[in-house]
């Protein structure tokens, strides 16, 4: 299927979206890491104690999955783009990403 300069260009900043997406998500994972690390020196971070941020991690991190799975996808034909986030090309229809 042949697509207008217009909707390659959309396909282009619809990636670049939700990479930046994906990445402040794993950010965003860090955070309880570091709650659990400094619970374990200081008793509780937060109010928080070590197990409640080891949930919340599990917790984070399941949405996030979730959330890359979803976002992963080829704008042109919603194919599953794979693992890596520096992919160029969709394997499923050839709309070039970058």
């Amino acid at each position: 299927m042949t697509h207008s300069v217009a909707e390659l260009a959309g396909f282009k900043a619809q990636i670049l979206r939700r990479r930046w997406i994906t990445s402040l998500a794993f950010l965003l994972i860090t955070f309880p890491l570091y709650g659990l690390l400094f619970s374990r020196r200081q008793g509780a971070v937060f109010g928080i104690g070590p197990g409640g941020w080891v949930a919340i991690w599990m917790a984070l991190a399941a949405g996030i999955a979730l959330l890359c799975f979803r976002l992963w996808r080829c704008p042109a034909c919603g194919g599953w783009l794979g693992q890596l986030s520096t992919i160029a090309v969709c394997p499923g229809c050839g709309v070039r990403l970058r």
